[in-house]
Order: C-alpha cells, then sequence, then structure tokens
C-alpha cells in the first residue's frame, strides 16, 4: 500500500474489518500500519477512531498499540464527535482493555455532550464503561438524563445495552427505567432473543418489576422460544424468579424447548434455571431429569455455591433424585475435608445443602455432610441447622435434637441457652435422667437461670443444684447478640415465673436498648399486646393456639398465660397436648425462645416446633386431625413471619378444616413492610370478618403499622357459580414492594445498613397509600403522633371499590 496515504489507508483497513473474514486477513503490514497511524501528530478523531475499531474487530491485543491510539486520541477528546467517542469506547472495551486517563477524559467529554449522543450511542458508552467495570456515577446520570429525552428513538438493541450497563453498574433510575418498560411492550415484536433475554435480566438485576412489561416479555418470548440459546433460557427463567412472577404458559416453553439443546447449557445455566424453576414452585419432571443427568455429566465443573442452590432447588421441588444428592454431597464433603478446598464452600451453602438432605427419607447424607463441616471449624447458625432438627423433631427423635443442639449451638454465650434447652426436650420426652446429667456435664461451661428450673423439674436436688453464671453478657460481634442480650436482660432483671414481668422485660429492653440502632425487635409489644390477648380472650376454647414466628417466645408466653387464665387449670397443657404451639424457622431463635418459655414458667403449655412454616403447617395439620379424629382445633391463628406466607399458610389450615368456627385469625405487620396479598383475601367477604387494626408499632412511636383481627366463619356456603377472582394487580405490585423492603431488613446480617426508623415510617405511609387506592382498609384513620391511639376499621362483606 505504498500509494495511499495514512487517512486512504486506515480507510481501507476499516473495511476491511468490516468483512467476515476480518480476522483471517489481518497481517503484520496491517499491525504497523495501524501503529503508524496512531503515532502520527495529525491524525484526526476518525482516523483514531477507526484505528481503534478496527483493532477491536480483528481482536488485536497489542498493548502499545492500543496505548498510542489512546494517548493519541487524548490529545483530541475536545474534536472527537459523539459517534466517535462512542466508537472508540466500544472498541476498547470489547478489547478488555482498560486506559484510565482515556475513559476519565472521555467521561467528562460524554457528559458534557450528551444530550447530544443520539440512544445508540449512549447505550454503547454505558455498555463500555460497564465492561471495564469502570462507572462513573455522574456519566451514568448524565447517560440516564440524556436517554430519557430520548427515549423513543430507543430501538430494541439499544434498549437491551443500556439496560445491561445499568444492572451491570447496578446503576438504578427510576424514570428511566419506566419509560424503557413503556417502549420495550411498544418494541416486543421486534426484539430478538439475546435483547429479551439481557434486558429481563437487567430488568430484575435493577429490582424493577412492571408485571404489564413481564407480561409482554414473556408473550415475546415464547413466540421465539425456540431460537434462544441455553443463556437466553436461564437468564430468562432467573429474571421471572427473582421478581417472583410465575408467568405459567412461559416456564411451560422455557421446559419444552430447553430440554434437547440441554448438553449445552453451561453448569451455570443448569443451577440458574433450576434455581427458578424451584424459586416459582414449577415442577416440569422431564426438565429436572434433563437437568439432573446433565449436571451429574458437569458435576466437577460446578462451582460450591452452585452445588447448594442445586441441591436446594431439587429438595424444594420434592425431586430426590437419589444419584444427584450423592453426588453433590460427595463432592462437598470432599471439598470441605481437603486443605486446598477449606473455605471454598461458605457455611450458609453448607446449610442449604443439610436441609436439602434433610428432606430425604434416609438423613445418612445430613448426618455426614454436618460431620464435615464442623471437622472443617465451620460453625453453622441456626438457620442452617433447622432443617435436619425439624427431621429429627418429626420423627419423634428427641435424644437426636438435643444432641444436634448440644454439638453444633453450645458455644460462646449460646452454651447455657443451649443446655437448658436440650435437657427440656429430654425432659419432655420423659427421660429426666439424661436431663439431669446432660445439665451435670455442662456445669463446668456454666448454666442460666432457666437450667436451674428445669433442673428442678427433673427432679434434682436443689443442695447439688448447679450455679448460675447469669452475669456473662454476650458481646455485640457474636452471633445473636441482640437476641442473646435480651435474654440475658430478662433473666438477670425479670421475676422468675411470672408472665407479665418476663414480657415487661422485653419491652424494656427493646424500648431502651435498641432505637437509633437500626435493629427492630420483631415482637407485638405495646399497644400489639392488647390486641394478642383480646383476641386471646375472645376466641374459641378447647383447642389449641397455633403461632407461626416465634422469635424469642414474647406472643407464645403472652397467648399461654391467657388461655390458663381461661381455663382455670381445667385444659389440658402437657407437651403431648400443649395449648400453644408455636412455629420458628431458625433454631438458635428457637432455643432461646425455650429458655425464655422455661424462665416464665409456661414451657410445659407451649410446643415449640422448628422449620420453615411451608414444610411444618402440612405435617402439624395432619397430627392435628390424627389426634381429634378430624375435628377441627385450632382456636386462634396468629401469623407473625414473613408477610408474603400469611396467605399461603392461612390456606394450609383452612383447607385442612384445621380452624374452629369462630376462630380468630390475628396478623401482624399487615402494613410494614407489608401482607398485601393477605388483606386481599381476609378482606373480600365470605369465610372472613375482619377488623384493621391502625397502631404504633412497638418501640417505633412515629411509625405507623396494622394488626388484623379475622373471625372465621365455617358455615358460610360459597355459591356454586363462584370461581375465585383474580388478584389485581395492584396488589400484587404491593406484595413485590413489600418483599423487597422485607429482604432490605435483613442486611445487617450480611454487611449492609438495613432500614432506619424514619425510612420505616416513609414505607409505611406508601404502603398505606397504595393499599388504600387500592380498596383496602380505606376507612382506617391515619395514626397521630400519641403512641397509645389505636384506629380501628371493621370491613364489610366485600373489598371496597
Amino acid at each position: 500500500m505504498p500509494e495511499l496515504n495514512l487517512v486512504n489507508a486506515v480507510t481501507a483497513v476499516h473495511r476491511i474489518a468490516k468483512s467476515r473474514d476480518a480476522r483471517t486477513v489481518f497481517g503484520f503490514r496491517m499491525l504497523d500500519l495501524l501503529g503508524r497511524v496512531a503515532c502520527d501528530p495529525d491524525c484526526s478523531p476518525q482516523v483514531l477512531s477507526n484505528s481503534a475499531w478496527s483493532c477491536a474487530r480483528f481482536q488485536v491485543h497489542v498493548a502499545p498499540l492500543l496505548d498510542a491510539i489512546a494517548v493519541s486520541s487524548l490529545s483530541k477528546i475536545a474534536e472527537f464527535s459523539t459517534q466517535q467517542l462512542a466508537n472508540t469506547l466500544w472498541s476498547f472495551a470489547t478489547l478488555r482493555y482498560e486506559h484510565k486517563p482515556l475513559m476519565k477524559a472521555s467521561s467528562s467529554a460524554a457528559i458534557a455532550r450528551s444530550l447530544e449522543c443520539t440512544p445508540r450511542h449512549l447505550g454503547n458508552t454505558a455498555w463500555a464503561f460497564a465492561v471495564l467495570e469502570s462507572s462513573h456515577d455522574p456519566l451514568m446520570a448524565a447517560i440516564a438524563s440524556a436517554a430519557l429525552s430520548r427515549r423513543a428513538e430507543l430501538n430494541p438493541q439499544g434498549i437491551a445495552n443500556m439496560l445491561w450497563a445499568f444492572a451491570t453498574c447496578r446503576w438504578r433510575d427510576g424514570p428511566l427505567l419506566q419509560a424503557i418498560s413503556e417502549q420495550s411492550i411498544y418494541l416486543n415484536s421486534k426484539f430478538k432473543p439475546q435483547e429479551l433475554a439481557n434486558s429481563l435480566w437487567a430488568f430484575a438485576t435493577l429490582s424493577f418489576c412492571d408485571f404489564p412489561l413481564l407480561d409482554s416479555m414473556a408473550e415475546a418470548s415464547m413466540r421465539r422460544i425456540y431460537e434462544f440459546v441455553p443463556q437466553d433460557h436461564s437468564n430468562t427463567a432467573w429474571a421471572f424468579a427473582t421478581v417472583s412472577y410465575a408467568y405459567s404458559p412461559l416456564l411451560d416453553s422455557i421446559a419444552a424447548a430447553a430440554i434437547k439443546p440441554i448438553s449445552q447449557f453451561q453448569p451455570q445455566h443448569l443451577v440458574n434455571t433450576v434455581w427458578s424453576f424451584a424459586h416459582l414452585r414449577k415442577v416440569d419432571a422431564p426438565l429436572l431429569d434433563a437437568i439432573a443427568s446433565e449436571a451429574l455429566q458437569k458435576m466437577s465443573q460446578i462451582l460450591p455455591h452452585a452445588l447448594a442452590s442445586t441441591a436446594w432447588a431439587f429438595a424444594r421441588l420434592a425431586c430426590h433424585h437419589v444419584p444427584l444428592f450423592d453426588a453433590i454431597a460427595a463432592r462437598a464433603i470432599n471439598t470441605l475435608g481437603s486443605k486446598r478446598g477449606h473455605g471454598q464452600i461458605a457455611e450458609r451453602n453448607v446449610g442449604m445443602m443439610l436441609w436439602a438432605f434433610s428432606t430425604l427419607p434416609d438423613l445418612t447424607l445430613a448426618s455426614k455432610l454436618l460431620q464435615a463441616s464442623r471437622a472443617a471449624g465451620q460453625r453453622l447458625d441456626g438457620l442452617s441447622l433447622s432443617g435436619m432438627f425439624m427431621a429429627f423433631q418429626q420423627r419423634h427423635m428427641h435424644q437426636h435434637c438435643a444432641a444436634l443442639v448440644q454439638a453444633n449451638l453450645a458455644k460462646g454465650s449460646m452454651f447455657a441457652v443451649a443446655a437448658s434447652m436440650s435437657a427440656a426436650r429430654l425432659a419432655e420426652s420423659g427421660d429426666a435422667t439424661g436431663a439431669l446429667e446432660l445439665l451435670l456435664s455442662a456445669a463446668t461451661g456454666g448454666l442460666n437461670a432457666a437450667s436451674q428450673q428445669v433442673w428442678i423439674a427433673c427432679g434434682g436436688c436443689v443442695k447439688s443444684m448447679p450455679p448460675c453464671s447469669d452475669d456473662r453478657f454476650p458481646g455485640l460481634g457474636e452471633p445473636y447478640a441482640k437476641e442473646l442480650r435480651l435474654l440475658q436482660h430478662v433473666l438477670t432483671t425479670a421475676e422468675r415465673g411470672n408472665v407479665e414481668s418476663v414480657c415487661a422485660a422485653v419491652e424494656s429492653f427493646g424500648e431502651g436498648m435498641l432505637p437509633g440502632t437500626s435493629r427492630w425487635l420483631k415482637v407485638a409489644g405495646g399497644q400489639k399486646a392488647k390486641v394478642l390477648v383480646d383476641a386471646a380472650n375472645q376466641a374459641p376454647m378447647g383447642g389449641v393456639v397455633v403461632e407461626v414466628g416465634t422469635y424469642i417466645g414474647y406472643s407464645a408466653a403472652k397467648f399461654a398465660r391467657t388461655r390458663a387464665a381461661r381455663t382455670a387449670g381445667g385444659n389440658c397443657a402437657s407437651p403431648s397436648c400443649p395449648s400453644v404451639v408455636t412455629i420458628e424457622v431458625d433454631l438458635a431463635h428457637a432455643v432461646i425462645a425455650h429458655n425464655l418459655l422455661i424462665f416464665a414458667g409456661v414451657a410445659h403449655m407451649v410446643e415449640v416446633l422448628v422449620g420453615h412454616s411451608e414444610e411444618v403447617l402440612p405435617w402439624l395439620a395432619s397430627r392435628m386431625q390424627e389426634h381429634r379424629d378430624g375435628r377441627s382445633i385450632v382456636d386462634l391463628l396468629f401469623l407473625d413471619q414473613r408477610g408474603s406466607r400469611y396467605s399461603a399458610d392461612l390456606a394450609v389450615l383452612e383447607h385442612a378444616g384445621s380452624l374452629k368456627d369462630g376462630a380468630k385469625v390475628v396478623a401482624d405487620n399487615v402494613l410494614k413492610p407489608g401482607a398485601p396479598l393477605f388483606l386481599w383475601h381476609v378482606s373480600r367477604g365470605g369465610r372472613f370478618s375482619t377488623e384493621v387494626r391502625s397502631l404504633a408499632e412497638f418501640a417505633m412511636a412515629e411509625v405507623e403499622d396494622w394488626m388484623t383481627v379475622s373471625t372465621y366463619s365455617r358455615n358460610f356456603e360459597a355459591e356454586d357459580d363462584e370461581t375465585p377472582s383474580p388478584v389485581p394487580m395492584e396488589i400484587l405490585m404491593l406484595e413485590w414492594k413489600a418483599e423487597q423492603m422485607r429482604a432490605k431488613t435483613h442486611q445487617p446480617d450480611h454487611g449492609g445498613s438495613g432500614v432506619g426508623f424514619s425510612e420505616w415510617a416513609e414505607f409505611a405511609e406508601e404502603m398505606r397509600v397504595g393499599m388504600q387506592l387500592a380498596g383496602l382498609a380505606s376507612g382506617v384513620a391515619r395514626l397521630g403522633r400519641d403512641e397509645h391511639a389505636v384506629s380501628s376499621h371493621v370491613v364489610s362483606d366485600k373489598c371496597e371499590q
């Protein structure tokens, strides 16, 4: 090319780069030419941009050449057009080559000229910074603002690129996402498969949920489902699972289309797909078999955390694929036992696998995994251990329950707490001797006041009773420090055997020690406690109170005392026939609650069941039916766990016929974080007559919350042609918002900041407005600033419209 000048030469190279055979024709002379161009001080921005673009197309990863292009571009950055700037950034990002000075200068130039950029250039710029992990907040804000002003010009490729970039950078701009959502619905038939999948992935990653958008994108995806590659299937399923939207026709389409190319799925695609189906409770046996077979083939390539997700998913779908579970267990145990694998499997992942293996009829895999975890020096938390404890509890394996608690939780400030609960479990099963022996062996590590009560109840000699060590206050960094400090406060300040004194100590801890810490003591104290006691006094008698969400045992103690006062000793109250049954998902919380109940003197009236409500309630309903010859037994149901479970948990007992006529159903935190789906269910008349009560959240006088008290009628007869009404879209959206807030409350457990009191107040107001706009409890007056103020509203036969 000696007769060509540099500009013409680069133009020729640029055209060659556009050809399909670009990589095969590139040679040393072209490399030399591009190098000469980059060093020419007179070359124009167009030439530099074309040179960079050609390098990207030719996949030229030559650092000196790229540095030379970057340096020359820096000196002329102000002369670059928006297209030239976007193309240059795209080129460096495609080559995964970050030149920090060029990125900094380009960011400033792009911000200054963002309103001149086309949506395509904006998308390419955002994409480049995202790929190079060089996110710059002012730049992203400028791109978002400019894109919003030109949203009507966005095409599917631009939408997908921009969304991917914002999601990768975790940059969320609500107005822009809403605008892109509307444009995506308008253009849905023009999206290519990858654009559909990537856009859905990005929306979900940015926690943007819009049901009309999801419906539209689902329909577009189904039309092109057989054009999807494995990652498209995986990303689409993951997106719908992440926003908890079970669009069944789409899931059916994914299942049908994914089986044939299943061998092309990467390990992570397999895991994400099965996790998504499990999260949405979608069982498709052929797909599960295909994924299990392929996962076995690629077992050595599956990352440790993905092993846990796979085991959890198959167990949640009740698909106990024995060869797969055996292979996962073997891989996990080998990894835990090897020096190279030490630390590769996080404790929470071991907990997920432990729960999965505990759903098997044979607990051998669970036992071996737990042993390997302990040998590796891990300390599993109560959530991780709850599945195995539940399996032992439901099999009446009391010795195993006690041994599990002692071996895994009896450490630090939990030592005496664990010993008390373990001894009590043995005593309740009739093994008083074993309980005393356990307390004696644990005495050297220190016992507490609850331990002494178990000692006395088991017939131990007062003179030889091991001494108390209640003076050890848990450190703030200790696992379950808040709950352990609360228990210690109760044991050292309350009167033994006095429920009112114990509950008052719990409330004083919440009111005096937590405000200002962004820590929320989730007990129904203050005015909420009065609602509970009133409901318990109005409920039928002769059956049981069922509580879902024990936490530290505060409300269970309240219920036990109220029931005892009403029966005056006439009601059966023993471990085999309790008056209160309470369910707690976290074994450590259950252990602490058991200690509080022992100290309060009501442990003999309360049965604490461990496990998730969706697993425990069906088992409990079946047991109650057997013990009462099919007669209804539940006098009162108190829902105080995750609000998104309220409707499903109520439905279990309702469909099993467990609720008595006139039974009370009380729900807490209906406004914050919120239970809109549940409120919609019990506010539509039918079998439930519901009162909504507005009151101050316990220990948050400025924060409003709602409790509901519903009365169940067994005599209601639905019309023969009456079909279940579909849940309104606005209710589903409120339910999703409540879940997002609920997830945020757990962030302190994972290094996040959680939710402050002022944020709670703002969210409660947002939920109030949203629920009343949706026709829920529109007659409930707004709570005043007086923390003792209570407002109530009785919902009529039908939800207000």
